[in-house]
């Protein structure tokens, strides 16, 4: 084979940040020793594998599974330097749980190391006509992660595209908002060139022919290779640098909505609760006319103290399962954290993965700058014309009469109250469809519950255990419930000339707290 030694093009940019985003299988950590060896300018004839060391203090290599962001630097030939932030796969098998850890992960080191990225570059396997599930989910997970101002930054790499006729990707699988996204196909000679070293060193030795056609691939790969690279590094280098502190606003966005999304429920649970006790008792009415006793256990339920989020200033280790109002930790002397699984460090868990408090798990708990409160009515409402009927009242029955009016009065209070409550989430899932490149909350939540009903079908087919199959049951109950909770919002959005005017003011407030306003 002869010498092989090209170079790519110089650019304008010193320096460009590219986040890396793609799925074991995909040849993520082989792009990356592609890279290196490309950027280096080091001749084909003396290409190899390349382990990247992070730069960053016991940093793992390349080659292993990617459990944290990374930050590789890769030093070019042409004087610029190019910076990888590789990143853990989304869609983990483990659950729900880590992709969550996952997200945070990535979040806050973008947050903590750098200020601004040139482009988000997705690894997809170009061979395959559509997204599976678990891709699926996780270029949905990316669009709610990133805001609606990078969508010109962010490309996909189709890989193992020998030619043309190999690529069957179709882009209308992609999520709406990355159909248009720049995409180029390669297929890494790095590779090719590894499958020919090994045919050299064949004992019987391989057929000539064949050697020749494997060397003629190889050089047609290595130079059809630079001229997608020098094509991907042109597209780079015009992108706008985009600074990096959208990112962080929109997690912390998730989470708010995910803060506030936990109070609602636990409000409409409560609420639920009480307006069920409160049409027992109408029924109760028509069976008995113990009128004191009606009247004195109607007093109880509509004046009993409910369970809600109080803003501290201080972050608290507080139980998110549904009707356990726990604050395991008030004051938690961890660093604030969105990272679940360092929660086990928590004095609530004393390295354990149950809480000592509540009995719940890791999983179920998460830092708050809030706590859970019990909230009694300061005065009880009462309507004066009601009270005047029901004193007025000659018989029996036509006490029975205002009262039942009354019961069903307080029911449809109920109702409005639940509906205040979502709508308070409402101002912070419009401010997110605004900035997030999804454009909706709806789409993140049923991608994931789409994600693990495929892995229960899984654990069924294999025979996993019951107790790792409920668990799976679970978490999709807890998200359909979310679902349900952000589709009411939704959609009195859209059949509401806006949401913010028909807050009161106390809801306006709340909503401001969470946005940080």
């Amino acid at each position: 084979m002869p010498s092989h030694k090209r170079t790519l093009n110089s650019w304008k940019k010193n320096q460009i940040t590219i986040i890396l985003i793609g799925e074991t299988g995909v040849g993520k950590t082989a792009f990356m020793s592609l890279l290196y060896n490309a950027c280096a300018g080091i001749p084909l004839e003396q290409w190899t594998p390349v382990h990247l060391e992070a730069n960053e203090a016991g940093g793992s290599k390349a080659g292993s599974q990617t459990l944290r962001p990374k930050m590789y630097i890769i030093p070019c030939e042409n004087g610029s330097t190019v910076r990888i932030l590789d990143t853990p796969g989304l869609a983990d098998t483990r659950g729900i749980e880590k992709d969550e850890e996952h997200k945070a992960a990535i979040a806050e080191y973008i947050k903590d190391h750098t200020e601004t990225i040139d482009a988000v570059i997705i690894l997809a396997n170009g061979t395959n006509a559509r997204l599976g599930v678990a891709t699926q989910y996780t270029l949905t997970m990316i669009s709610g992660m990133f805001p609606h101002s990078l969508v010109d930054n962010i490309g996909f790499v189709f890989t193992m595209v020998a030619n043309i006729f190999s690529f069957n990707f179709e882009s209308l699988s992609l999520p709406s908002e990355l159909r248009n996204a720049r995409h180029w196909k390669i297929d890494n000679p790095l590779a090719q060139w590894l499958k020919y070293q090994d045919a050299q060193r064949k004992n019987p030795p391989m057929d000539e022919d064949d050697l020749e056609e494997m060397s003629q691939t190889v050089s047609r790969g290595y130079k059809k290779a630079f001229a997608v690279l020098n094509e991907l590094f042109t597209w780079l280098d015009d992108r706008h640098v985009q600074p990096t502190a959208q990112i962080n606003e929109l997690y912390q966005m998730t989470m708010n909505i995910e803060s506030s999304i936990s109070n609602v429920i636990s409000q409409i649970d409560q609420t639920e609760a009480q307006r069920g006790e409160l049409i027992a008792l109408k029924a109760q009415i028509a069976e008995q006319d113990q009128i004191k006793s009606i009247n004195a256990k109607y007093r109880e339920i509509i004046s009993r103290a409910r369970w809600e989020h109080e803003t501290t200033e201080k972050h608290n280790t507080l139980c998110v399962k549904g009707r356990c109002y726990s604050n395991c930790h008030l004051d938690c002397n961890l660093p604030f954290t969105l990272d679940r699984q360092k929660l086990v460090r928590c004095f609530a868990f004393k390295s354990q993965s149950q809480c000592q408090q509540c009995g719940h798990r890791l999983a179920d708990h998460q830092h708050y700058r809030s706590r859970w409160v019990q909230k009694t009515k300061k005065e009880e409402i009462i309507d004066e014309a009601a009270k005047a009927r029901f004193n007025g009242a000659q018989t029996v029955s036509q006490k029975l009469e205002v009262m039942k009016s009354e019961l069903e009065k307080m029911r449809q209070t109920y109702e409005e109250a639940i509906r205040k409550d979502e709508e308070q989430i409402g101002t912070l899932c419009l401010r997110y469809s605004q900035l997030a490149l999804s454009g909706s909350f709806t789409g993140v939540i049923l991608s994931t519950i789409r994600v693990l009903k495929y892995r229960l079908e899984d654990m069924k087919r294999k025979g996993q255990s019951q107790d790792a199959q409920d668990k799976m049951a679970s978490n999709i109950a807890m998200l359909e419930k979310k679902l349900q909770v952000i589709r009411a919002v939704e959609k009195r959005r859209d059949t509401s000339d806006s949401i913010p005017k028909r807050l009161g003011g106390l809801a306006q407030s709340v909503v401001k707290g969470l946005l940080g306003a």
